[in-house]
């Protein structure tokens, strides 16, 4: 559904070759990804060649019920390499998991907060991208539309952390990042927390997320409950 709000705004362009999507923008880092159309269907034979023929994107993500062997042999022999673990969770909102007080100043971002947005998207590029590029109009537009909303929390004045929250059939948080040398501070978790309460206010009773396993034992002592797990695979050319 994030891919769909993304393409439909024409900041990304989809490809189909079922029973694959491809989400991709050619002027930014993400989205850029192949997967599922369908994840409700049993697939028993994986053929890879025609999206990765039309499809510029290297990223593939499969849901775990699908990683049969033959499946395996079939997505290794296009090329894809395993790269990481995403563990989908979710949290059941409400007064008492939604509001916590913190120190730390949060802003939820209005689109006329420009410089901002541009610390923002400044983090994101840094420590979930690697300084690769994102294009600010994939944001800018979903803040318009109502979808997005961009999270910042500064300490000090100085911006150190960012999530983002998806407003769509479900609530979503995406894009944790905190800068390195605030990590361990509570930041996160204060990020989290203001998402939740904004999410409750505006009328969800849960919130999903996808986790690294590394970060999989923060949200669990918040609450979360592990569901099912997507498997990332990157094509080594």
């Amino acid at each position: 559904e994030l891919f769909n709000c993304i393409n439909d705004s024409g900041n990304s362009k989809l490809i189909t070759s079922l029973p694959f999507e491809t989400s991709f923008s050619s002027s930014s880092s993400w989205p850029d990804l192949i997967y599922l159309k369908d994840t409700t269907k049993e697939i028993k034979h994986l053929d890879l060649t025609s999206i990765v023929n039309k499809s510029p994107s290297k990223t593939l993500l499969i849901d775990e019920k699908v990683l049969t062997e033959k499946n395996l042999s079939s997505i290794a022999s296009v090329g894809f390499k395993p790269s990481a673990m995403w563990i989908n969770m979710k949290l059941p909102l409400n007064a008492k998991n939604s509001a916590k007080n913190t120190d730390l100043n949060i802003k939820s971002l209005e689109i006329n907060q420009h410089t901002d947005i541009k610390s923002w998207i400044k983090i994101v590029e840094k420590v979930l991208f690697n300084g690769a590029t994102l294009n600010p109009s994939i944001f800018t537009s979903e803040i318009k539309s109502g979808r997005f909303k961009l999270i910042l929390a500064y300490k000090n004045n100085i911006p150190v952390g960012t999530t983002m929250l998806f407003y769509g059939k479900q609530a979503g948080i995406y894009m944790v990042a905190i800068e390195k040398e605030y990590r361990k501070m509570g930041i996160a978790q204060a990020l989290m927390n203001f998402a939740h309460n904004l999410a409750h206010k505006n009328g969800y009773e849960i919130v999903l997320l996808h986790s690294t396993k590394k970060g999989k034992n923060l949200y669990k002592k918040m609450g979360y409950i592990a569901e099912n797990k997507n498997y990332l695979f990157y094509l080594n050319n």
